[in-house]
């Protein structure tokens, strides 16, 4: 795939002027790998004409400074990259923009002019993001993205061979102050006070029972100090302003005020007191757990799965209107949506990473397909998604089924950077614990009564109980069902399975059938913001087959005694007042 192709995977082009390591240029290179992890993208870096050969880049195509932006999809700047590219490149290309420190908020500043160019902000903490807002200047989203640590940061090692290490890197005169006082009174302290290599910076927070880290008097999050608490350290900090997510006084550490005698206090405290010690070992172990890479990786690829062209994942119970969703989307000018066109049997015995690099594949196939035919794959009516695969007719007790095909006609894209989507109810529902980590994901379900009868006439292999796309892409699921001897039971099973996935994997990101027929389709605005202009006539189905008889208050009862995952999304009330009202 050449560079700047329309097609996966995309192309996220960087840019640095890398004269020395700083943590900058760390977190810039954190954000390289969440890229470089998902197979639907991949990072490229451009470096100036003045950089220093560094390994931080190992995970990127390397290309020059004279390497044109415009041949990229998406552009992500940090710092002053924005003197790297084009005068409204941003109105081409989408850019995403990480915002470090609080000088962006400062008028004098050159960073703050660049907070009037379209982006979406990427802030390393509530106060950063606080402090460009307030400016009134920002073009586009802000968003908070707490910086993660690093892998390598999740080390503490139980010996501790060092009282007190300090990291004094941005207050040198203090931090040599402060371990002459220390050592005084009989510690074994150690300070830092130059840059030295980030391994040997890590090893001597994790010889050390206590860790001063010593900011500028205002950071935007401050690194080094949560770095310490996941070495295992006890740790002092002052105030540095953007440190106060993680920096909690009496929580997660002390936070005295950057004076010598103040520091001294709180170490002699720390060593002194173990109740507040205690205290704050456990308070820096549950800050440390917010702040792990994949929470970091997951809140960006959800910013960056929404740069188009989208590619995005659609599933959800089987009968809860996943067709009708997909039908509706295809409405919308510049948006395709496919009624399950893969093949979930032939490729359920590949492994995680396979299989996203199948589903990759595919999308692109059918964007390559889209353009050059005016066609794609998808099960279909009269070459449109209907919006019920399954007529009102029943024959020998089964309801007929509204699909004669599998190509659907494309007419509705005027631009390569259409959003395209893709509806598989079961399979994707299986493979969703590797899905959400990688695609712009989304789940519809409906009142779990209303689905447990409409699978009873559906002619599927849900109305026995069993669902054999899910089934084959999750072992365990399979057993599970093997295992139950009643259809019901079978069935409730299954149904909380799926709901149990999406609250597990999507719970912000699953939409109500009820809601769509209530707002005539705009509820799918939350997977494609143009869907809010919909007004369709749409009726609700779910009194369809409910019937106030011993047979519904039977399957109505077991569901309301067994099932768990499915009240995360509904009330029991919403399943009562459809057996009382029937």
């Amino acid at each position: 795939m050449g560079i700047g192709s329309i097609y996966m995977p995309k192309s996220v082009l960087f840019f640095r002027d890398f004269r020395g390591l700083t943590g900058g240029h760390l977190k810039v290179a954190d954000y390289i790998k969440h890229v470089r992890s998902n197979p639907a993208y991949r990072p490229i870096m451009s470096l100036s004409s003045r950089s220093l050969p560094s390994d931080l880049w190992d995970d990127c195509e390397i290309v020059g400074p004279d390497f044109d932006p415009e041949l990229a999809d998406v552009l992500f700047l940090a710092g002053r990259d924005w003197e790297a590219v084009p005068k409204d490149i941003e109105l081409r290309v989408p850019v995403i923009n990480l915002i470090q420190g609080l000088r962006h908020a400062d008028g004098d500043d050159v960073r703050y002019s660049f907070l009037g160019r379209r982006a979406t902000r990427l802030c390393v903490s509530t106060e950063v993001a606080e402090a460009i807002t307030s400016t009134g200047k920002c073009n586009g989203p802000v968003l908070v993205v707490p910086a993660a640590l690093r892998p390598d940061d999740f080390r503490p090692d139980a010996s501790r061979s060092n009282d007190v290490f300090i990291a004094g890197l941005k207050a040198p005169e203090l931090a040599l102050a402060v371990m002459d006082e220390l050592k005084g009174r009989g510690l074994k302290v150690t300070a830092e006070t130059e840059p030295v290599p980030r391994a040997d910076f890590l090893g001597k927070l994790r010889e050390a029972r206590i860790a001063v880290t010593l900011p500028s008097a205002r950071e935007g999050f401050f690194l080094p100090a949560l770095e310490a608490m996941a070495a295992g350290c006890l740790v002092v900090c002052p105030d540095a302003v953007g440190n106060r997510d993680i920096c909690i006084d009496g929580e997660t550490c002390l936070m005295p005020l950057a004076r010598q005698s103040d520091l001294v206090g709180s170490v002699m405290t720390l060593l002194g007191d173990r109740e507040v010690a205690r205290k704050i070992v456990d308070g820096a172990k549950r800050m440390v757990s917010k702040h792990k890479p994949a929470a970091e990786r997951r809140t960006f690829m959800n910013v960056l799965n929404a740069t188009s062209p989208r590619n995005i994942i659609l599933t959800g119970l089987p009968r809860s209107g996943t067709t009708l969703a997909c039908s509706l989307l295809g409405q919308l000018p510049d948006v395709v949506a496919l009624h399950e066109p893969m093949r979930p049997m032939m490729i359920s015995g590949l492994g995680g990473s396979e299989f996203i690099d199948t589903v990759v594949e595919f999308f692109d196939a059918m964007r390559q397909q889209i353009k050059t035919e005016g066609t794609a794959a998808s099960k279909s009516q009269e070459g449109r998604v209907p919006r019920n695969p399954l007529g009102d007719q029943v024959i020998d007790g089964q309801r007929v089924k509204n699909i004669d095909g599998n190509i659907i006609s494309v007419e509705n894209v005027t631009t390569p950077r259409f959003d395209l989507c893709m509806k598989h109810p079961a399979m994707f529902t299986a493979r969703l614990p590797v899905l959400a980590e990688v695609f712009d994901c989304y789940a519809i379900v409906r009142n779990p009564l209303s689905v447990l009868l409409s699978w009873r006439d559906s002619g599927m292999s849900v109305g026995d109980g069993h669902s054999p796309a899910a089934e084959s892409h999750d072992p365990e699921l399979a057993a599970l069902l093997r295992e139950l001897p009643d259809v019901l039971d079978r069935q409730i099973a299954l149904l909380d399975y799926m709901f149990a996935r999406y609250r597990d994997f999507l719970p912000d990101r699953t939409i109500r059938y009820e809601d769509v027929i209530s707002t005539g389709g705009a509820a799918l605005s939350a997977v494609v913001p143009a869907a809010k202009s919909l007004e369709e006539e749409l009726s609700s189905r779910n009194r369809r087959l409910v019937v106030k008889n011993a047979d519904t208050l039977h399957i109505a009862r077991r569901l309301l005694e067994n099932a768990e995952a499915c009240w995360f999304f509904y009330d029991q009330s919403d399943v009562l007042s459809m057996v009382e009202g029937g």
